[in-house]
């Protein structure tokens, strides 16, 4: 009986080995992963990125707010005309830059008389941040903007 309970114990060693191997390849994997798309700067591809002045009538006026760990956000108030009946906060989503590719949206709802917050969130384009921090410094930014727009007194009454 010793040899086949040696060879149950090289066994046992061997799968062992194989599954920390496994483990270990996998979280590697997942860090390197998440190094290349969380843990890095996006900024806006030039040739695509769109500017006020692109847009007949749009206007915009800059802002600066802080999320959660201090870093300063770019935010930028849009506006055509005047009597805006109310307030569009846009984020951008992960990745690629800031805000400047959506600016035929940020247009659209101007022009159709909202006021359009849209700002650079963490670690793209005009805003701090070495890297953008995960999908969850995505809805911290969300929630840092909304607050801005909500505090701003000149913005009361609005929707």
């Amino acid at each position: 009986m010793k040899p086949k309970s040696k060879k149950k114990k090289i066994l046992f060693i061997v799968l062992a080995i194989v599954a920390v191997l496994i483990i270990a390849s996998d979280m590697a994997l997942t860090v390197m992963v998440y190094n290349e798309n969380f843990n890095q700067r996006f900024e806006s591809y030039e040739p695509l990125m769109l500017y006020v002045d692109d847009f007949d009538g749009l206007h915009r006026t800059k802002y600066e707010f802080s999320s959660n760990k201090g870093q300063k956000l770019a935010g930028f108030m849009y506006y055509s005309g005047e009597n805006q009946r109310g307030i569009v906060v846009m984020a951008h989503g992960f990745g690629g830059g800031g805000h400047n590719s959506y600016m035929d949206c940020v247009n659209y709802f101007a022009c159709h008389g909202y006021y359009v917050f849209a700002y650079d969130a963490t670690g793209n384009d005009e805003s701090e941040g070495e890297g953008v921090g995960g999908l969850a410094q995505g809805v911290i930014d969300l929630d840092a903007a909304i607050t801005f727009v909500e505090e701003r007194g000149i913005f009361r009454g609005l929707p």
